[in-house]
C-alpha cells in the first residue's frame, strides 16, 4: 500500500450552483414566430409578391361581367301558366348554311384476303428432311443450314417452327460439344446422370 496521503476534499457549499437559462432558446422561437407573421403578413396584405417571385400568373386584373340577373319569369299558379320575358325556343343562330348536308360517299367494298398458300412446303419438307437427318448425325453447322433454308421458304407454320427448333438446338449442342471438346463426355454423362 502506498503512504500517499488523498487531497482534502473541497467544502461543499451550502446553496446549489445556479443554471443557466438556456442562453437565448426564447430568442430563436421569437424569431420563429415573427418569420412566419411576416410571411403571413405577406400572402394577406400583398399577395401579388409572391406569385411573382414563385413565378405563378398574374391574377387577372378584369374578372370578368358580374353575374347576370335572372330572366323576368311570371307564374300564375291557378292556371298553370308559366312564361319567360325572352323565347329561347328562336335561335339567333343562321341555319342556311347546314340546309343542305353533303352527300355521304359510298365506302368501296373491301376485298377478302386472300388465303394465304404455302406454295413451297414440298421444298420445305425435303430441307427440314435433311436437316434433322444432320441432327441425327450430329452434324450441327449442316443442320442449321438446311433447317435455314427451309424456313426461308414459304411453308406452314409447323414446319417454321420446327425449322427454327433445329436451327437453335443445332447451335446450342454445337457450342456444348466444343466446350466439351468429346462426343464421348456428353454420352458418359448423359449415362450416368440421366
Amino acid at each position: 500500500m502506498s503512504t500517499a496521503t488523498k487531497p482534502p476534499r473541497p467544502a461543499q457549499r451550502s446553496t446549489p450552483a445556479r443554471r443557466s437559462g438556456g442562453g437565448g432558446g426564447g430568442a430563436f422561437w421569437l424569431v420563429i414566430v415573427l418569420a412566419v407573421g411576416a410571411v403571413g403578413a405577406l400572402f394577406v396584405f400583398a399577395p401579388e409578391l409572391p406569385r411573382q417571385w414563385l413565378g405563378l400568373a398574374k391574377a387577372p386584373a378584369d374578372k370578368g361581367p358580374e353575374p347576370t340577373s335572372p330572366e323576368t319569369v311570371k307564374t300564375d299558379l291557378a292556371n298553370k301558366d308559366h312564361t319567360a320575358a325572352s323565347d329561347l325556343a328562336k335561335s339567333q343562330i343562321k341555319r342556311d348554311s347546314l340546309a343542305t348536308a353533303p352527300k355521304a360517299v359510298a365506302p368501296k367494298p373491301v376485298e377478302p384476303e386472300k388465303p394465304k398458300t404455302f406454295a413451297d412446303e414440298a421444298k420445305g419438307q425435303a430441307h427440314l428432311a435433311e436437316a434433322e437427318k444432320a441432327y441425327k448425325a450430329m452434324q450441327w453447322t449442316k443442320a442449321a443450314t438446311e433447317a435455314k433454308r427451309a424456313d426461308g421458304l414459304q411453308v406452314t407454320p409447323a414446319t417454321r417452327i420446327r425449322a427454327a427448333d433445329i436451327v437453335k438446338g443445332s447451335y446450342a449442342l454445337e457450342k456444348l460439344f466444343v466446350e466439351l471438346n468429346d462426343k464421348d463426355e456428353l454420352i458418359r454423362y448423359y449415362d450416368t446422370h440421366p
